[in-house]
């Protein structure tokens, strides 16, 4: 999945879903790469996914330096976790989240980076996939 398009992308989020899985506790990662941006140059994926509006995801900015947590509910982006961590632009990465209960852990590169817990879609599973974050 990439954005070629230069037009902005504020309030813009792009989902890769894969349809034929739904799950509560999952792993999902993904190897990515960052090629330019000047607003952002950043990689996700999503688990919990409920709709466009409900879902957990985890971003790996570059520009930023930065892997942060986001819990997404009505629409509304909340960060529940980050770390500060080299994320290097054109350089080939790993991001990952593992959901497990109320339990989020996340990864980079095959390192755990942080844990956050949160139970605010405790309920049914919901779809995994690749996310592209609205800057």
């Amino acid at each position: 999945m990439a954005q070629i398009d230069t037009e902005p992308t504020e309030n813009r989020s792009s989902f890769a879903i894969y349809r034929p899985f739904s799950g509560r506790d999952v792993y999902v990662s993904t190897r990515f790469t960052t090629i330019s941006g000047k607003i952002d140059q950043a990689a996700g994926v999503f688990v919990r996914f409920r709709s466009s509006d409900d879902y957990y995801a985890v971003r790996a900015n570059a520009l930023e330096n930065n892997v942060n947590l986001y819990r997404v509910v009505a629409g509304r982006r909340e960060m529940i976790g980050c770390m500060e961590f080299n994320v290097s632009g054109q350089a080939w990465h790993t991001l990952g989240i593992a959901a497990k209960d109320d339990r989020l852990t996340v990864s980079f590169d095959g390192r755990e980076l942080f844990v956050a817990t949160d139970r605010r879609f405790p309920g049914p599973p919901g779809k995994v996939g690749l996310w592209r974050p609205a800057a």
